[in-house]
Parts: C-alpha cells; sequence; structure tokens
C-alpha cells in the first residue's frame, strides 16, 4: 500500500509544528491504513512529505534565471521576439537529447525521434508548466480526508462534509447545501489573496475562471455565478445540485462530462435536462468524450487505471490520452475567455480529438 501525501503550506521554520503534523499524519496512516503492517511504507511517504511553496511553476521560474547557464535548454528556450518555451517536459519525459533538440530546431517530432525510452518508464505524462496561469487549488475541509494547515493542526472529515442520502430529492438538497460550503471557502481565498497578495507577488484577480470536478465543477459553476470577478467557470462531470441550475450562468461556462451510452434513470434524466437548461439560458458548452468515466477527468486515470477499471470506475479510454485531452480542452477553452484567443483555436482544440463531441 502506497499512500502519497502533500502537505501544502507547511512553514519549514515551524519545526514543532511540522514535528508535530508529521504525528498526526502517522496516526492517521495507521488508523486508515492499516496500521503496523504498513508501518516501513508509512515512514518512506512520511519522508517524502514536501512544501511546494514555488507555486508560480518551475518553468516559469526558470524563464528568469539560468540566464547564461549552458544547461538552460534542458529547462526553457528564448526564441525571437522574447517569447519563451518550456523544455522541461521534454527533459523529465524524453530525456536530455530531446529537450536539446527541441531547442535548436523547434521541432517537435525530431525531438521525439531522439527519445530515451528509459529515462522516465514510471511517467505517463509530466507537464510542469503553468502556461502563464497563476492556480490555486482548494482542499475543502470536512469534505477531503484530511487537510492541514500552516499551524501543523489536521482537520479531517466529517459526515457534514459527505453526501450520504438515497431519495434523490434528498441528495440534490445535501448536495446544494455542501456546494454552498465550498463556493464560500474559495470566495474566501479569493478575497484572502486579493488583500494579502502572496510572496510571488499580487495576482491579478479581475480575470478569475473557476475550474472543478464532479461536485467541485458545480461549486465552480455556483461560485463563478456568485463572484463578479469571474469570467469563466469549467465543470469536469459534476452534476449541478445547486442554485445555479435554475438561475443559469451569465459568463462563459464549459461542461465536460463523460459520454454516458447506458440507460439514464431518474438521476440521470435530470442531470442531462440540467446541462440543456444551462446550454440554453446562457453561453455555456457542453462536450462530452468517449470512452470516459468520472473518475478519467482526474488523475486516477493515470495512477490507478489497472485498479479502477474493472469495477467500472474509469473508461476504455487510455488514462494518459483522457488526461491530455482534458488539459489541451480545458486550457484552450480558459485561453479563449481571460487571453482572448480566437474562438477558432478552441474550436480547432476540440475538433483535434475524435473522442470529443456534442452530446
Amino acid at each position: 500500500l502506497r499512500q502519497e501525501i502533500e502537505l501544502e503550506g507547511v512553514e519549514r521554520q515551524h519545526e514543532l509544528a511540522g514535528k508535530q503534523f508529521r504525528k498526526d499524519i502517522r496516526r492517521w496512516f495507521d488508523q486508515v491504513a492499516g496500521g503496523g503492517r504498513n508501518a516501513a511504507a508509512a515512514d518512506r511517504e512520511l519522508n517524502a512529505i514536501h512544501d511546494p511553496d514555488a507555486a508560480p511553476g518551475l518553468a516559469e521560474a526558470l524563464e528568469h534565471g539560468l540566464k547564461d547557464h549552458p544547461l538552460r535548454p534542458l529547462f526553457a528556450v528564448e526564441r525571437p521576439g522574447g517569447n519563451y518555451e518550456n523544455t522541461i517536459n521534454l527533459t523529465l519525459k524524453h530525456g536530455v537529447k530531446s529537450a536539446l533538440e527541441y531547442s535548436k530546431s523547434s521541432d517537435l517530432a525530431a525531438a521525439h525521434q531522439v527519445s530515451n525510452s528509459d529515462n522516465a518508464p514510471h511517467l505517463e505524462f509530466v507537464d510542469m508548466g503553468g502556461h502563464g496561469y497563476a492556480v490555486v487549488g482548494i482542499n475543502p475541509t470536512g469534505s477531503s480526508t484530511v487537510v492541514g494547515f500552516p499551524d501543523g493542526h489536521l482537520v479531517y472529515a466529517t459526515p457534514k462534509g459527505s453526501i450520504a442520502e438515497t431519495n434523490i430529492d434528498a441528495w440534490y438538497a445535501t448536495a446544494s447545501r455542501l456546494v454552498g460550503v465550498w463556493v464560500d471557502d474559495a470566495s474566501f481565498v479569493v478575497s484572502a489573496l486579493t488583500k494579502s497578495p502572496p510572496s510571488v507577488g499580487a495576482l491579478d484577480f479581475s480575470r478569475v475562471a473557476y475550474v472543478g470536478h464532479s461536485l467541485g465543477g458545480n461549486a465552480s459553476f455556483e461560485a463563478c455565478a456568485r463572484d463578479s470577478r469571474c469570467i469563466a467557470a469549467v465543470d469536469l462531470d459534476g452534476t449541478i445540485f445547486s442554485q445555479v441550475r435554475r438561475t443559469g450562468l451569465k459568463v462563459p461556462g464549459l461542461i465536460l462530462q463523460a459520454n454516458n451510452k447506458g440507460s439514464c434513470d431518474e438521476f440521470c434524466q435530470r442531470r442531462k435536462d440540467d446541462f440543456k437548461a444551462l446550454t440554453m439560458s446562457g453561453p455555456v458548452r457542453d462536450l462530452a468524450m468517449n470512452g470516459a468515466e468520472h473518475l478519467n477527468f482526474s488523475d486516477n486515470g493515470v495512477l490507478f487505471m489497472p485498479l479502477l477499471r474493472p469495477v467500472g470506475q474509469l473508461g476504455s479510454i487510455d488514462g494518459a490520452r483522457g488526461g491530455l485531452i482534458t488539459r489541451d480542452v480545458v486550457r484552450a477553452f480558459v485561453d479563449q475567455e481571460i487571453r482572448g484567443a480566437p474562438t477558432s483555436t478552441f474550436d480547432a482544440t476540440v475538433e483535434r480529438y475524435a473522442e470529443v463531441h456534442a452530446p
């Protein structure tokens, strides 16, 4: 058993808090992962805990560093006109020769021809660039298994942070309440970062996009409907339970859902009706991906494909392929709405993948 835990925002100087943090994580591992027989695995994973405070993105940071270093082409390359291209992905996935070839020729096909297949056989995909966006991830306390805070204390999941209803109307009511909590959390984070910018500098909150998967997809639409700073929202296969299913979205939205070809029960039909209503009442685009199931829109599609596909949690699409399509389609949509990229660019991205179509 391997349990990976990333603790965000733990300040290294708080040594005592950090020690308590690790004790709490070890206690959690013992309770959840079976105790003593996994002690060695727990110790290995605890040693891997890290603090990803360098949030601007490795690729972006290297545009301003290693200016005269001979190994700079392995990380980034400056093109005519002061534009940059990131080569770190090629270095990690395909090796040094691929990165150097692309830095020299700008020919991706040529770079792949000199790929070192033994360089990173454990990696299905790698994406180290932030593509110019500041990305802020939010773990909802009470719903996530465990959330750690900078002072070292942990908040564990509670029954109120989950949905366990069997009646469809009760499910919708509980889910709508929970989405409201997640939206309040997101609004708080955006407001807090606006008032107290992170160490990397002030962020532009005049152009905010909310992106989420599953219940987070519903939360992204609801947050965007309530937040005047939001100019776009993305819902990755998330049923809409909250008020936005009735009020609609006034700014551009994207729904990217699994292609459900099976029978449709009452729950499924209500979801379909709500998606259609959203596209009819506002600038919302609804797309489906062939071969995808709900968890294909997360990293589970790559990390746990052999385990989850046989039980129907993942579809027939290759996990890395599904991840690639999701990232490219979402990025093209956000580029269109935030950066003003031509609509034709988004349309061309969708057309590039035969798996993506109108539901």
